[in-house]
């Protein structure tokens, strides 16, 4: 039957986030009925009752543990598949990590004349790139050539990936908790025999959702954040094909989650942790929001389009286009939240860097669609002028 396809919620999730605009508009759409709602008379109450009955923690867990370890699948494609190899993966490697360094270095030189405590551990926050939000606002500013716009996002793409799984080591390594080591251990033996087990036996998908459940809990009694131990596991997954099938196991597991995690979780993650309200509780700082926005927006702009501007010439793209990779990279909400819930979650300064974020995500969108477009219409319109 032609509408068969629809009756499986799998099939219509998968076709409906593989469009980038749409996974990042609800991603933005989630962030901005949180504000919403957490803004009304019934907010606080509604954010209470999610908080003590540990649902909000629980989603929280479930989306950061399936959010990296799709990073690690894709990591492990895009490597395999020569995007994150040579010279040019060198230069995007190099911009992740002046994104990062930048931006924490703004926001820890800024909070230094704030007498608030922990301000400075916010830091970790600042440095994220959201890599569905990033990746829809070059589809949505790519008014040029397909293959110009999919050069971008190649672009961005591999940065992003580098950049989180930065974020990864600092979400674990500055966490807010005390990690206790002697299960660190324990959570390798489990990645390890699962990536000896799963080469051996080609175990699917369910395997590594219990796998990845299993090191988050084990992760989280260690105190330390999940997404690490995540990722580890992502990255293990062994890139070979079952007997019978085409596609290497991989592949498999990624495309069949990502739906769900893309489609389901995060939104259910951003949802819950930006139920913030916009009127700031007695003792949150505000400055900490102008902070947070400029430590990204500036970091991220100097940080990423200053090494792509360097670098221009042999990545093949204009000025414009290095500035508007800057910007894009400034959209930060999904990764960034995951560091306020690990580092600040909890302090009178989690609600302030929380909308710092929002803001910066919001200004990032605009901003880079704006510079992408009219650096698009400029090359068209020198085009043209060319051919005349």
């Amino acid at each position: 039957m032609p509408h068969a396809q629809l009756d499986r919620p799998h099939n219509f999730l998968e076709r409906f986030v593989r469009v980038e605009a749409r996974a990042a508009g609800l991603i933005l759409g989630a962030a901005a009925l949180g504000v919403f709602i957490a803004s009304m008379p019934f907010g606080a109450d509604f954010t209470h009752r999610l908080e003590t009955s540990h649902l909000r923690s629980i989603i929280s867990d479930v989306a950061v543990t399936g959010f990296f370890l799709l990073v690690g699948l894709e990591l492990r494609r895009e490597a395999a598949h020569g995007a994150l190899s040579g010279a040019i993966a060198r230069v995007l490697a190099f911009a992740a990590v002046a994104g990062m360094a930048v931006p924490a270095a703004i926001y820890l030189l800024l909070t230094r004349s704030t007498s608030t405590p922990g301000a400075g551990s916010g830091w970790v926050a600042v440095v994220a790139t959201d890599i569905a939000v990033a990746t829809a606002i070059i589809a949505i500013s790519g008014g040029g050539a397909k293959s110009r716009t999919a050069h971008l996002r190649t672009l961005l793409l591999t940065i992003a990936i580098f950049d989180d799984i930065g974020a990864v080591f600092a979400l674990a390594l500055f966490g807010s908790d005390a990690p206790n080591l002697f299960l660190v251990p324990l959570i390798l033996g489990v990645i390890a025999a699962y990536a000896a087990l799963a080469k051996r036996l080609h175990l699917g998908g369910w395997a590594v959702a219990a796998v990845a459940a299993a090191v988050c809990i084990l992760s989280i009694q260690a105190g330390l954040h999940p997404s690490l131990a995540a990722f580890a596991v992502g990255c293990a997954v062994p890139r070979v094909k079952a007997p019978g099938t085409k596609e290497p196991i991989d592949e498999r597991i990624e495309r069949g989650w990502h739906p769900w995690i893309a489609g389901i979780l995060l939104p259910l993650f951003v949802f819950v942790n930006t139920l913030v309200p916009l009127t700031l509780r007695a003792g949150s700082p505000a400055i900490l929001i102008a902070f947070t926005a400029v430590a990204i927006l500036l970091g991220k702009v100097m940080g990423v389009g200053g090494v792509l501007l360097m670098a221009r010439k042999s990545l093949k793209i204009s000025v414009g286009e290095a500035i508007t990779l800057g910007i894009a990279a400034a959209a930060a909400l999904t990764v960034a939240i995951i560091g306020v819930e690990a580092t600040v979650a909890g302090t009178v300064n989690a609600q302030p860097v929380s909308i710092g974020i929002l803001l910066a995500t919001l200004i990032a969108v605009v901003a880079a669609i704006t510079v992408g477009r009219a650096t698009n219409r400029k090359q068209v319109s020198s085009s043209t002028s060319r051919e005349l």
